[in-house]
Order: C-alpha cells, then sequence, then structure tokens
C-alpha cells in the first residue's frame, strides 16, 4: 500500500513529492508545466519539482501526480502549481482623443495574480478611466484641448507595482472665429486678422485672387497692404485653418472699393480654339462698377459669348465642323463711367487637315497632264508625297491648301505607282491618303519584222509589245500549213508542211485601249 503526502500549493523554486509504501514507489507527473520547471523523480519514494518559470508563465497549472511500486492501486494525487508575476503594462504610454468625438483606449498589463489598475491625475470633462476594464473612454467637452500627464499603476501584490507616465492629447478641430468678410479701400492702408482656434494650433492659408499690393501673412494671420489703382472690385477668397484634427474653410469677402473708375479691357486680343474641341476664353475688365460685357461680330457655329455679372465673358463651346478660319469681332465693356472700353479680338478657329479629292489619277506616256489635289483644314494644310513618281512628273506644293501633280510621263513608265499623300497643318494628327497613279502607254511592237523557217524542220518567232495595260496581239494574212500564231503568247511557230515553200505577208496589231493600235507588215519566208 503506498500514499502521496500532500505538499504545500505555492512553489517559489523547488518543490518535493513524498510518497509511503514498500517497495518504495517510483513517482511521474502529467500535465503541461510551464516553461523552465521540470519534474524528476529522485528514485527513493520522492520526487522534485524544481526551476526557474520563464517570463510570461505566470498562472494556475493543474497537474497530477503518481506513485506505484506494483502494490495494489497507484496513487494519484491532484496538484496545482501556482507560478506568480509581478504586473507590468504593456499598452503604450501615450493616445490622443478628439474634442467632441467619442475616444477609447484600453491599458493592458501582465502579472499573475491579474494585476489591478489605477489612474491617478486630473481627466479633462467627459473623459473617466475604468480600474475594472482598463478602459480610458469618453468624448471630451468643449474647451478640453491640451495635453493630460497622468499616471497608470498596475499591482497585484508580487514585486513592486508597475507604474507608466501616461500622456493623454485632446485635439480639437479648428475652427475660423474671425469675420467673414472686409472692406479696404484704394490707395488707403487696410489690415484685417484672421483668428482660429484649435489643438494644435492651426496654421492657416489663404486660395484666391488678391488685390494688386494686398498680402496674406500665414504666420500671423494678418490680410494688409493698400490697394493699387484699378484694383476696385470684390475679391471672393478662402481661408483655410488646419491642424491634425482637421481642417475648417471659410469663404471671405475683400471688398475694394473706390470712387468711380472707367472700365477697361485687361485679356489678351485673340485666341485659338480647334474644331471639335470643347474650349473656352475668359475675357477680363477693371473698372468700378463692376463693367457689363458684350460681343459684336459672326462666331463660328458651336461657339457662344456670356457675359458673367462679375466683369468677366466667356467665349465657349466645341467649334463645328468645317468652322476653321479667322474671325474678327469686338469686346466692349461698359460700366457707365466715361467711354466705352472696345477691343478688337481675333479668333482663330484651327481644323484639322482632311485631303477632300480623289485617291487615283492615270496620266498617258508622251501627254501633258495635270491633277489638283485639295484639302479642308485651318491653317491651310501644306502637302507633301512620297512614293517613285515616273521620270517626267513632279508633285508641287501650292502653299493655299492644294498641290499639282503634273507634267508629260516619259517613254517606257507605262504603270501602277502607289504613292502617299500628307496634308499637315499642325492642328491635329496629319491627314494622309494613299493615291494610285495610273500611267497608260500605248502600243508598241518591238519584235523584228521577218523571220524564216524551212519545209519539215519545226521553228518558232516570239512577237513582243510594249504598253500599258499590256497590249493584245492579233494577226491577219495567210500562213503556211503546219503554222499557227498563239495571240495569248504571242509565238508563231509550226513545221511548214512539203510544197509549203514561199513568202508570206501578214500583218501583226497590238492594242490596249490608249492611243492607236500598233501595226507590223511582217514577212515570213519558207524555204
Amino acid at each position: 500500500m503506498h500514499r502521496i503526502l500532500p505538499v504545500p500549493r505555492v512553489v517559489n523554486q523547488q518543490a518535493t513529492v513524498t510518497a509511503t509504501g514498500a517497495p518504495a514507489p517510483t513517482l511521474s507527473e502529467s500535465g503541461t508545466l510551464p516553461g523552465g520547471v521540470t519534474f524528476t523523480d529522485n528514485g527513493n519514494g520522492t520526487a522534485t519539482l524544481s526551476g526557474t518559470p520563464a517570463t510570461g508563465t505566470g498562472g494556475a497549472y493543474a497537474i497530477s501526480f503518481t506513485a506505484s511500486n506494483g502494490v495494489g492501486t497507484p496513487a494519484t494525487q491532484s496538484f496545482t502549481l501556482t507560478v506568480n508575476q509581478a504586473p507590468a503594462i504593456t499598452s503604450g504610454n501615450g493616445t490622443t482623443f478628439t474634442v467632441g468625438t467619442a475616444g477609447s483606449f484600453t491599458v493592458t498589463a501582465t502579472g499573475f495574480p491579474a494585476p489591478t489598475l489605477t489612474e491617478s491625475g486630473a481627466l479633462p470633462s467627459g473623459v473617466m478611466f475604468n480600474a475594472a476594464t482598463g478602459v480610458l473612454s469618453g468624448t471630451p467637452a468643449a474647451g478640453t484641448p491640451g495635453t493630460y500627464a497622468i499616471s497608470i499603476t498596475a499591482s497585484n501584490g508580487v514585486g513592486s507595482p508597475a507604474t507608466q507616465s501616461f500622456t493623454l492629447t485632446i485635439n480639437q478641430a479648428p475652427a475660423i472665429t474671425s469675420g467673414n468678410a472686409t472692406t479696404f479701400t484704394v490707395g488707403a492702408a487696410g489690415s484685417f486678422t484672421v483668428t482660429a482656434t484649435g489643438f494644435p494650433k492651426p496654421t492657416l492659408s489663404e486660395t484666391g485672387t488678391l488685390p494688386s499690393n494686398v498680402t496674406f501673412n500665414a504666420m500671423t494671420g494678418v490680410l494688409s497692404g493698400t490697394p493699387s489703382a484699378g484694383t476696385a472690385g470684390t475679391y471672393n477668397i478662402t481661408f483655410t485653418a488646419g491642424n491634425s484634427a482637421g481642417a475648417a474653410t471659410q469663404s471671405f469677402t475683400l471688398t475694394v472699393n473706390q470712387t468711380n473708375q472707367a472700365p477697361a479691357i485687361t485679356s489678351v486680343n485673340n485666341t485659338t480654339f480647334t474644331v471639335g474641341t470643347a474650349s473656352l476664353f475668359t475675357v477680363t475688365t477693371t473698372g468700378f462698377p463692376t463693367p457689363k460685357l458684350t460681343e459684336a461680330g459672326r462666331l463660328p457655329g458651336g461657339v457662344t459669348f456670356t457675359d458673367n455679372g462679375n466683369g468677366t465673358g466667356t467665349l465657349s463651346g466645341t467649334p463645328a465642323a468645317s468652322t476653321g478660319a479667322n474671325y474678327s469681332i469686338i469686346f466692349t465693356a461698359s460700366n457707365g463711367v466715361g467711354s466705352n472700353a472696345t477691343q478688337r479680338f481675333t479668333f482663330t478657329v484651327d481644323q484639322a487637315p482632311a485631303i477632300t479629292s480623289a485617291a487615283s489619277s492615270t496620266f498617258t506616256v508622251g501627254t501633258t497632264k495635270s491633277f489638283t489635289v485639295r484639302t479642308t483644314g485651318f491653317p491651310a494644310p501644306s502637302l507633301s508625297e512620297s512614293g517613285a513618281l515616273p521620270s517626267g512628273l513632279t508633285f508641287i506644293d501650292n502653299g493655299n491648301g492644294t498641290a499639282t501633280l503634273s507634267g508629260t510621263p516619259a517613254a517606257g513608265t507605262g504603270g501602277t505607282y502607289p504613292i502617299t499623300i500628307t496634308a499637315h497643318n499642325g492642328s491635329g494628327a496629319d491627314a494622309t491618303q494613299n493615291f494610285t497613279l495610273t500611267v497608260n502607254q500605248a502600243p508598241a511592237i518591238t519584235s523584228a519584222n521577218s523571220t524564216t523557217f524551212t519545209v519539215g524542220t519545226p521553228g518558232s518567232f516570239t512577237v513582243t509589245a510594249i504598253g500599258f495595260p499590256t497590249p493584245r496581239l492579233s494577226r491577219s494574212g495567210m500562213l503556211p500549213r503546219g503554222v499557227t500564231f498563239n495571240t495569248t503568247t504571242g509565238v508563231l511557230s509550226g513545221t511548214p508542211a512539203a510544197g509549203t515553200a514561199n513568202t508570206y505577208n501578214l500583218t501583226f496589231t497590238a492594242s490596249n485601249g490608249v492611243d492607236s493600235n500598233a501595226a507590223q507588215s511582217f514577212t515570213l519566208t519558207v524555204h
């Protein structure tokens, strides 16, 4: 009979397990041990549980010891090994909330037993710390932006408590608190300070056109200066205050007053649009009161002029097809002070080039002819040609959107010439045309005008001709028996029969529909 004697529940570095029984029992252990701790049977009815628990192994470990010596039933004991661990705070040492927005941060700690958490130091209104859950949370109240230095303490009775210095930053989105308008006067110094709240302190910026000699200092938030002559009017600008919590914008109106000022048109006196492409041009003026704008003169289809009612006008639209040209128009600015301002304005509408003439032409060898290549587009396209031309022909750009293909094709140049014509004017893509030049040539028979065959002996003679299109051959006149003429190949051939010795007068004709047929008187002698 054997039994295991009880041992203490809490182990520091070593515990001895003892058992009774005869023979002396052997001891074993089952269950997970923390890292760094081992179980050893000493072979004398005792065993040793020992070691140094590794970092992070704090907790309670349920294990079992078994004593056996072959007598009766082995003895088992349920055993609890408790590993204590000093507390440590494992979460970050700072977080950021925003005024008016719910925020949350969880403080985490390690240790065994589980540490209790406490917080010391002033928290902003609307924010609290829950010691049970370790959660710092809430919605910071208005007026609480800033930095809060607090302390978090974790304690569990093992070792010293862990203390962490923690920074809670409360940001506040910026807001612009100054007015949204001010008035300056031409020739007099003016100043206006833009103010904003927020944490961190917002940076200020300005967008939009300011009158000449007026500036905005982003460091100080001061809008100041002495508006120059001719700057009277209303300036719509935007102020922006930004920090890490967001940005605030304010639409701001700066009015520059002045005694009445006659109108003037300040924008350039020309612009260029392109057919098929949407475009716009803004006409600008000076004067006080704000001038009205009108336009006189013909505009291309698809383009309109609008007075914007603020001293500017917009010329806009998509020029219709075939409207490429120069348009002379007049802008007038009036505000009832002095004379109206007028501007003669050149409105150019560019149009991409296109070749409008036919893609082929036919010339004839020895005959002078010309063909005109025509285009559309603005400015007038220049024309060029690539590809071999027959001798005697030239291609000339006339400089007015046309070109001339002309000349007298030289003898022997009959054929088909594939060339490429290109139109270019810098408006859009070049236009190209694959052009077929056909040079016709009247027929001519180039072979000799006689030949001799022998009775009973095969003979052959080939009639040849030039011309374009390729000439067709025909024959007239009596041939000796045994001899034939192939009009397809132009071959006169055969074996003259007995008794056919004589002289035969033939006529060969070549025709291709170009000018007159070519005829050759031909003598066939048969010996």
